[in-house]
């Protein structure tokens, strides 16, 4: 069952078409990433998604609605995590929770919420005493208040040291299990690679490529990447063929090789062109 679907969706913004034709569908269960560089129209499209933005042309469905016409029912079986979520600085860790439980009927155990995210030490600490790293946290926590059906969620991880940010991709991971459709932005292509069932790579308002990370990585036929050190100096190979390669080098006395096999990173970078923030 398709969660989302989209035909043909257009957006310009005078002379400039931030969204340009394109098509793609969300299937229930998935977590889906929506990828590119700035300016790629990765916002404009998930704007139109949440019903924040209307579009010039185009079929969009979510969760079987128009999403300029969103029911009741639907916004309360969406939960929106934005990049900079605001929140009620004179309130406690605690008093947010409650809000939002309050707010969307949730049932959730909120010390078990809070203990989840590494924030329980934090439940009677107003929100203007957090850290940026454990603000982003606290709008995380608050979609496990409740039971929503699909989650939008910019740019998660922004801010978290590498330990917070595993325990937040632990927690999509579950939420995925629960039969939740998480659909994501990212910059971080290790976090869409690790974390995807598919991939949507956006570029100058049109998709570049689209499916499960490995096979983009696949079909991209990019070659491997050989480092290592011939008489003190650094060589960089890109081979098809890394084991014939790490002999020759190997022949010619050189120190600490390594083989990496190309990722998704190589592949945004490849079909955009751009560094991953421009």
């Amino acid at each position: 069952m398709d969660v989302i679907r989209v035909e043909k969706l257009k957006k310009r913004y005078g002379k400039v078409k931030a969204v340009d034709g394109i098509s793609f569908a969300v299937k229930e269960g998935q977590i889906f990433s929506l990828l590119g560089p700035n300016g790629a129209g990765k916002t404009t499209t998930v704007e139109i998604l949440e019903g924040l933005r209307k579009r010039d042309e185009g079929h969009v469905e979510v969760l079987s609605e128009d999403p300029e016409k969103f029911s009741a029912e639907a916004r309360r079986r969406i939960a929106v995590v934005f990049q900079e979520t605001a929140l009620f600085d004179n309130l406690t860790v605690m008093e947010i929770l409650k809000f939002f439980k309050r707010t969307y009927g949730g049932d959730a155990d909120l010390m078990k919420v809070l203990e989840e995210l590494g924030l329980s030490e934090k439940r009677k600490t107003l929100v203007r005493h957090l850290s940026g790293g454990q603000k982003r946290r606290l709008a995380l926590a608050t979609i496990l208040t409740h039971d929503p059906k699909l989650i939008f969620l910019d740019e998660p991880t922004t801010g978290l040291d590498p330990a917070a940010r595993r325990r937040v991709w632990e927690i999509l991971l579950r939420l995925k299990d629960e039969g939740k459709t998480i659909f994501l932005t990212t910059h971080y292509m290790e976090e869409a690679q690790f974390l995807s069932d598919a991939v949507c790579i956006m570029d100058r308002g049109k998709i570049v490529e689209m499916g499960p990370p490995e096979e983009i990585i696949k079909r991209s036929n990019l070659k491997s990447v050989v480092k290592a050190k011939v008489g003190g100096k650094e060589m960089i190979l890109e081979t098809d063929r890394p084991e014939k390669a790490v002999k020759d080098l190997i022949e010619k006395g050189a120190e600490e090789i390594s083989i990496r096999k190309p990722n998704l990173e190589d592949v945004f970078l490849h079909l955009t062109g751009r560094e991953l923030r421009d």
